[in-house]
């Protein structure tokens, strides 16, 4: 028997919309492994229920956000989309760059980021995975270089703390809402977790006793993905010490959008 150390699963501290997030993160990963590799009856049937699970929660998770957006949440989204923009327009002037590989590395970059297509036009939630996304490979280790070589690393770095800035206002409005709801939506986020524990359990039992490949895949993106959100957390945790006088002014903001808003209802 194999060691396999399964990381601690950070979903306990985050936030609804964190939460449907992580578990989605799984899934889209999960479903990048070839049909045939994927041959234990019981991963795919969990797959299958934690899929179901989480789009039952995510409609929950729609209607409930849709209440939750104030203006501050508006404004955050607005400029996020500018940077977005920005960034865009950036690559299109170094296009017509002189330097051929300028021109090249520009090339490379909008081949990577055409197949998220208009990330403004998605909704609130996809255009936050895409964000996270574009901005994780273009920090790597393979489009860093070429980012630093057309010169736009200030551009890109706007546009990570623009997202990082919507979600800490996003989610924190979002979690308000959330628990004022009914008890059937705490049950929800319970049976997604069940699922999701099973199946990371399960995968790491199967790869101790190497039974193949197949466990060690969904260890590794489990545990990938785990590290990425634990220090998200972290980050979160440092910007409310650093500033809680910012959280409570924005926080008073929002009441005060809300009443303008039912003053005109």
């Amino acid at each position: 028997m194999k060691t396999v150390n399964l990381f601690a699963s950070p979903s306990h501290a985050l936030t609804n919309v964190q939460f449907s997030q992580f578990v989605a993160d799984h899934l889209q990963h999960l479903g990048l492994i070839k049909k045939e590799e994927m041959t234990d009856e019981e991963i795919v049937k969990l797959v299958a229920t934690l899929t179901a699970l989480l789009g039952s929660y995510d409609k929950v998770l729609v209607k409930i956000t849709k209440s939750a957006i104030s203006e501050g949440v508006r404004k955050l989204d607005t400029n996020r989309d500018i940077s977005h923009k920005a960034l865009k327009s950036a690559l299109k002037t170094e296009s017509l760059s002189t330097d051929l590989e300028v021109v090249g590395a520009v090339h490379t970059i909008e081949t990577f980021l055409n197949p998220y297509g208009n990330v403004p036009r998605l909704s609130l939630e996809a255009e936050t995975r895409a964000i996270d996304a574009i901005v994780a490979e273009l920090e790597g280790t393979k489009y860093r270089p070429m980012v630093e070589k057309v010169g736009i690393t200030a551009k890109v770095t706007r546009l990570k703390a623009d997202n990082e800035l919507f979600k800490a206002k996003y989610n924190t409005r979002t979690s308000e809402y959330m628990a004022q709801e009914t008890a059937d939506n705490i049950e929800l986020r319970k049976q997604v977790t069940e699922v999701y524990t099973t199946l990371c359990d399960y995968a790491a039992m199967m790869a101790r006793l190497e039974r193949g490949p197949l466990y060690d895949k969904v260890v590794t993106i489990a545990n990938t993905i785990r590290t990425k959100y634990a220090a998200q957390d972290n980050r979160s945790a440092e910007r409310k010490k650093k500033d809680p006088k910012k959280d409570d002014k924005t926080t008073k903001d929002d009441k005060s959008s809300d009443k303008k808003d039912e003053t005109k209802k």
